[in-house]
């Protein structure tokens, strides 16, 4: 507080914000947004399809818990990993 005065000596901002280092994690690339999308749609599919057989298939079939998760975590930090852009 004494370097800016108790708050009388802050920085000011005029014009548009770029941040240099960081554009954040939206992206306004429709492309990229309808492959997330997709990816989403098909996880889901996945996961019903993993269930559905499991309780099918109750001694025989696992559900793969570990593999579905590792797929969304991967998806997931796609997404908000620079811009969901080439990351994966």
């Amino acid at each position: 507080m004494r370097s800016t005065d108790h708050g009388e000596r802050l920085p000011r901002w005029s014009g548009d914000l770029y941040l240099e280092f960081h554009r954040g994690v939206q992206t306004s690339h429709g492309s990229i947004k309808r492959w997330n999308r997709k990816l989403e749609i098909m996880m889901t599919q996945i996961e019903l399809a993993a269930t559905l057989a499991s309780l099918r298939e109750k001694g025989t079939y696992k559900y793969p818990k570990e593999q579905i998760d590792q797929l969304w975590e991967n998806i997931m930090l796609c997404q908000v990993s620079r811009s969901a852009r080439a990351c994966c």
